[in-house]
């Protein structure tokens, strides 16, 4: 599954949202185990440097909202990109922590506003060498089994 996205914002800013199968491979005892499909969320800037704004926030949140709707055995996950630098902010926090922190109030305010249970999110930290690094998992409540032992994998392949 490859689903792409392209929002422009009001003051014509664009990103690309990516929902794909294709993020991470799961362990065999884990997918067969679970029967679950990994879903990765990737959101790009392509194109301004201006704040995002809540209503852009909002159909980000929407687009995701809608897929995970269309697969019952989802799971998503989100990693907080490092590379790319904030713009028009005045934090002094890494990218990651910015990101992560981002995402899980998009995930809370979503969840509030529509009314939403049986859906977790799960956040997965690793030891970096210099900073953590941020996975964040959507979903439902049976599924948190399957998540608790994805970020488990998560922690023994990525802190080796």
């Amino acid at each position: 599954m490859n689903l792409e996205y392209h929002i422009v914002s009001d003051n014509g800013d664009q990103y690309s949202l990516s929902l794909s199968s294709d993020g991470l491979s799961l362990s065999d005892e884990i997918r067969d185990a679970y029967g679950i499909e990994l879903i990765s969320i990737e959101l790009m800037r392509i194109q301004g440097n201006g704040v995002t704004s809540s209503k852009t926030l909002a159909c980000i949140e929407q687009i995701i909202a809608d897929v995970f709707d269309s697969f019952p055995n989802a799971v998503l996950f989100y990693y907080c990109d490092f590379l790319n630098t904030i713009p028009s902010t005045t934090k002094h926090i890494s990218p990651q922590e910015y990101r992560s922190r981002l995402f899980s109030d998009m995930f809370q305010r979503y969840v509030s506003h529509h009314d939403i249970t049986g859906v977790s999110e799960v956040v997965v930290t690793i030891d970096g060498e210099e900073e953590p690094y941020f996975i964040h998992m959507i979903a439902r409540e049976q599924h948190l089994s399957a998540v608790q032992k994805i970020g488990d994998q998560l922690r023994r392949d990525f802190e080796k």
